[in-house]
């Protein structure tokens, strides 16, 4: 069978979690063309072989922010076709690292995961190649300024050599008036918040700030410790008790036994001296 996935549609399924690239389940299980619970029920199976630097199950906050790219890829197909089966976001998916990618075509067993597999980790290669290629560019980003910017626009305007760089640079000012007129609603919407916090703080009772700092806040906050300190003094109580209640089965028998030996001696001396107990 001859396997073909287009190097572009793997690299952009690749995403960058807790530091590392990583390809989610569902993503690999349509790429080696069986269900996702196939997939992980493989990786249950041979569990041993998947540590944690090689597949992790995402949690709902890394879902919600990484998957996002990942759910509109998966609602553009939808358009022209019907999801496979395992398709769902009904749990948290897996999240596989180049090492957990090999180890899947391992434990697979089939020429299709092979294959499959060393396409896709020849898409890691590609990355970390661009990544490494761009690193100092991305380092010069952080340094641009709109004023540069501007600056650069003025001198290549009227070449034609420049004409992509001119198209770039056009963009990142578009996206960074975009970016300041976001932080101007923020920041009026921050100042509305601050100004309706303030009149509510002004229609506060003294009886309403009882109620809500003394009786829900600290009476319960003691309350709470009362109880706990009582249910320590009591396991305390309780375990002393045993402690006694052992000791004197422990030792009563032998108290009794010397106290009746000592009752026969003193028997018998009463006895030599004429006396006896009636």
């Amino acid at each position: 069978m001859e396997i073909a996935i287009n190097q572009k549609e793997i690299e952009n399924r690749i995403f960058t979690i807790r530091g590392n690239q990583v390809m989610i389940d569902r993503d690999l299980a349509e790429m080696y063309d069986i269900e996702t619970k196939v997939l992980n029920q493989a990786v249950k199976r041979n569990i041993e072989r998947f540590p944690g630097i090689f597949q992790f199950q995402l949690t709902e906050n890394e879902y919600n922010v990484y998957s996002r790219s990942q759910i509109m890829t998966l609602n553009d197909q939808i358009k022209n076709t019907k999801l496979k089966r395992g398709q769902n976001i009904k749990y948290l998916p897996y999240a596989f690292t180049e090492q957990g990618v090999a180890m899947l075509s391992a434990v697979l067993r089939s020429e299709t995961a092979v294959k499959v597999s060393i396409q896709i980790m020849n898409a890691f290669v590609e990355m970390r190649k661009l990544v490494l290629s761009n690193a100092g560019l991305f380092q010069r980003l952080d340094k641009i300024s709109v004023a540069s910017v501007k600056d650069r626009l003025k001198i290549i305007k009227d070449s034609k050599v420049d004409k992509e760089e001119r198209n770039v640079l056009e963009s990142y000012l578009k996206l960074a008036e975009s970016l300041g007129e976001l932080n101007r609603h923020i920041k009026e919407h921050q100042k509305a918040l601050e100004t309706k916090v303030w009149d509510q703080y002004k229609v506060l009772t003294d009886d309403y700030i009882k109620t809500k700092v003394v009786d829900h806040k600290w009476i319960q906050t003691i309350d709470t410790a009362i109880h706990t300190e009582m249910q320590r003094i009591s396991q305390r109580l309780i375990k002393r008790i045993k402690d006694l209640a052992v000791r004197n089965d422990t030792h009563m028998p032998c108290f009794l036994e010397e106290v009746g030996l000592l009752e026969q001696k003193v028997n018998a001396h009463i006895e030599k001296m004429g006396f006896v107990w009636k």
